[in-house]
């Protein structure tokens, strides 16, 4: 009897617990309870004003006498896609694909202007099953100057209703002379504050130049089948060089975003983008450089730019004018002197153009990458 009541004691005292612990639980319940009430209380008022805003958003195109927007969202706003306007303008032309170039200008009832430059870089298309759809690169990839045939020569010319601007206000005169020689027929004039900006180092009394790696271990290597192309000397030479003209900037104005980079360094390849910027890491200095290929450069535009870029004429000439205040070309001239066909007929225009390039920065400003690395200082092993 005696451990019956035991028991019964202990059962009495697993109950009390019990109850007492259920408390709580009710109460989170309670909670919880409130909590999704709340909680669809919100989502329902989220849900009014997600309609609120798509009728302020309607009423504003509706209404509105200048509208602003991208390709891309005339594609995804049905708004934007059934109105009609008296006149569309349309910017950047070639980086836009034909077929966005018609989407948009079909909403024109009077007037339609295209501006840009067909000497410029086309539309990017990226296919991983190109095979799938034959016709998307020729349609996705091609721009309105290319389709109607619109070359810079007609804009010079006043030719098939374009008209030539003929002012830039981006790069030093220095900078853009050999481009507006070479690709604009000397058809461009600078703005006058294109010349005032101050000197930045290495050489601040060269606002183009070439650096020669001529005569030192610079070497372009693929180790194998499998493994990229790299040339590790251009890389650390890039670096160093990036290193001497970040010590050079004047102090940022209260206009300039502090988070974007005002050096950029351009390769030719994305195996050497990532060579570059991995040593750029290692510097420290990776988020004060913008690092890629001509393709990221296209709309951007930099006080300082390192070119080690070649390719075809238009992405020679974007490569090139980026470059606000200082242009620096790396390039091994007797290897291009050497090895780069630079006239005949049957010779590609770009790459007249890249020894045309070289030759002139070579007379702007020339030194050897000597001056950057020692030679007997640089082992290729240790990159």
């Amino acid at each position: 009897m005696k451990k019956i009541k035991q028991l019964e004691q202990q059962l009495a005292q697993l109950r009390a617990a019990i109850e007492q612990g259920e408390q709580p639980v009710v109460g989170l319940k309670a909670q919880r309870e409130a909590t999704t009430t709340e909680r669809a209380r919100i989502e329902a008022r989220l849900a009014e004003i997600k309609v609120e805003q798509e009728s302020q958003r309607a009423r504003i195109i509706a209404e509105a006498q200048l509208v602003a927007t991208t390709i891309t969202s005339v594609y995804l706003n049905p708004r934007l896609l059934e109105r009609d306007f008296d006149v569309v303008v349309v910017d950047e032309l070639s980086m836009i694909s034909v077929i966005g170039v018609l989407l948009v200008v079909s909403r024109a009832l009077k007037h339609v202007v295209g501006a840009g430059d067909p000497m410029q870089l086309p539309p990017v298309v990226v296919l991983n099953h190109e095979e799938q759809a034959p016709l998307a690169r020729q349609w996705l990839g091609k721009d309105l100057f290319t389709y109607l045939g619109v070359s810079i020569f007609d804009a010079i010319g006043g030719a098939k209703e374009c008209v030539l601007l003929t002012e830039q206000g981006r790069s030093n005169p220095a900078i853009i002379a050999p481009i507006n020689h070479y690709v604009y027929q000397d058809m461009l004039t600078s703005r006058p504050e294109t010349l005032h900006a101050p000197g930045i180092g290495p050489h601040l009394e060269w606002p183009l130049m070439l650096v020669d790696t001529t005569g030192s271990k610079a070497r372009c290597l693929k180790p194998g089948r499998e493994k990229p192309r790299e040339n590790k000397y251009h890389a650390r030479l890039a670096v160093t060089i990036a290193q001497q003209v970040l010590a050079s900037l004047p102090p940022l104005s209260p206009e300039d975003d502090p988070t974007i980079p005002r050096v950029a360094i351009v390769a030719p390849y994305r195996s050497q983008v990532n060579l570059t910027l991995r040593k750029l890491r290692e510097a420290k200095i990776a988020h004060l450089v913008h690092m890629g290929t001509i393709n990221t450069v296209q709309s951007l535009e930099f006080p300082v730019e390192h070119n080690m870029a070649t390719g075809a004429t238009r992405k020679l000439n974007v490569a090139w004018t980026r470059a606000k205040q200082k242009l620096i070309l790396i390039a091994h001239r007797k290897h291009l002197r050497d090895h780069l066909p630079r006239s005949g007929q049957d010779t590609p225009k770009g790459q007249r153009l890249m020894w045309s390039l070289v030759e002139w920065a070579a007379r702007e400003g020339c030194i050897g990458s000597a001056e950057y690395i020692d030679p007997d200082q640089y082992d290729e092993k240790q990159e």
